[in-house]
């Protein structure tokens, strides 16, 4: 091990650590001072193959087992979401029959409560401030080549004013990339500080109505939008992409490289075909990367504007401005305050200087 793990500037093997005593430390990603370790690069490289090969058998036995109950659903091992997401991906890539992750836009820090404490993750924005398009790049660019991807948890939290449009971001990039996500709701309750505190000073207080950043159903702008983003969805009137480019392709121990942990956030080829990543341990098409949709999205890049190869989503960043247009649901977000916006079936005209429209067809026609 000593000679495996040897660095010029930091430690392969310390001279206290012998493995007949077991006390050879495996440095995994959640260590405190991972990055800042006096390991070597080899030292932890090894260490993840090793925590991984263990993560992979305890998956496959849970998997085992529940088969043997005669469970015949689609598993997976675990949610990906935090650190090490390319290590995490790979284990439920080779074990399991889909990935899962969870993305939440402006998460906010302190807590979820509207409390003391509660700060905001940055100035509130609109995802359609740059081409990462919010949690939208996080998503696409984290899906396996041929693998089903659940987003078990998703939400734009408050507080931000620009909420409403990742009801029909999510839901349209979705259609287009083949995902399956799940808004996340929590709603407020009574046990905070403040409901003590105001009790102190109104004895006869009995009840104190509290907001949850990732709460949905008590925001007008989200509830509303249920029915139209539900119904553009299930209803599959955004068009999957049959074409994509992978620009991530991860061959032997590039995995287990503590380097290669971290993902492009950019949707610029998510907002044009599929996208995503590729494990040379995990089955694919050789021919699956499509030069057109590569030249679409840096065309997307000079330009500003990005346009699906279905033709039927269009992503404006010099106005800030969203379009859907599809035979049964068509729809804006964005900032388009007196501009006419043309679909097919109608024109929007807003005086709103920020806005979310829905038209939706309730006969299927």
């Amino acid at each position: 091990l000593k000679a495996a793990w040897a660095a010029t500037t930091k430690y392969g093997l310390r001279s206290t650590e012998d493995p007949t005593l077991y006390n050879v430390e495996i440095p995994g990603p959640r260590h405190r001072n991972y990055n800042g370790l006096e390991f070597s690069d080899k030292r932890k490289m090894d260490s993840n193959e090793f925590l991984a090969g263990i993560q992979m058998e305890y998956y496959r036995s849970r998997i085992e087992h529940l088969r043997s109950l005669g469970v015949t659903c689609m598993i997976v091992g675990a949610t990906t979401w935090g650190d090490s997401e390319v290590l995490s991906l790979y284990t439920n890539a080779i074990t399991s029959d889909y990935v899962d992750s969870h993305y939440y836009y402006q998460y906010p820090r302190g807590g979820l409560r509207y409390e003391p404490g509660l700060t905001t993750n940055g100035h509130p924005s609109s995802m359609l401030d740059n081409t990462d398009l919010g949690i939208v790049g996080l998503m696409v660019n984290r899906t396996v080549y041929g693998m089903p991807h659940t987003i078990s948890e998703w939400n734009s939290c408050l507080p931000n004013p620009y909420t409403s449009e990742a009801m029909l971001l999510v839901p349209s990039y979705s259609r287009l990339q083949g995902l399956h996500p799940i808004l996340f709701e929590w709603g407020g309750d009574t046990t905070s500080t403040i409901f003590t505190e105001q009790r102190e000073i109104d004895p006869t207080l009995n009840h104190i109505s509290l907001f949850v950043t990732v709460d949905a159903w008590s925001r007008p702008d989200i509830s509303n939008a249920y029915p139209a983003a539900s119904l553009l969805f299930l209803r599959q009137d955004v068009k999957e992409s049959e074409n994509g480019y992978y620009p991530t392709r991860l061959r032997g121990n590039d995995v287990f490289d503590r380097r290669k942990q971290y993902f492009s956030s950019s949707c610029s080829l998510g907002m044009i075909g599929k996208t995503g990543m590729i494990f040379n341990d995990k089955k694919y098409d050789e021919q699956c990367n499509d030069n057109d949709v590569l030249y679409l999205a840096k065309q997307g890049e000079k330009s500003g504007l990005f346009v699906s190869e279905t033709g039927e989503m269009a992503t404006d960043f010099n106005q800030k401005l969203f379009r859907l247009n599809t035979s049964k649901s068509q729809a804006m977000a964005g900032f388009a305050k007196g501009v006419n916006i043309e679909f097919d079936d109608i024109t929007m005209k807003l005086d709103n200087s920020y806005a979310t429209v829905y038209l939706s067809s309730l006969t299927n026609e």
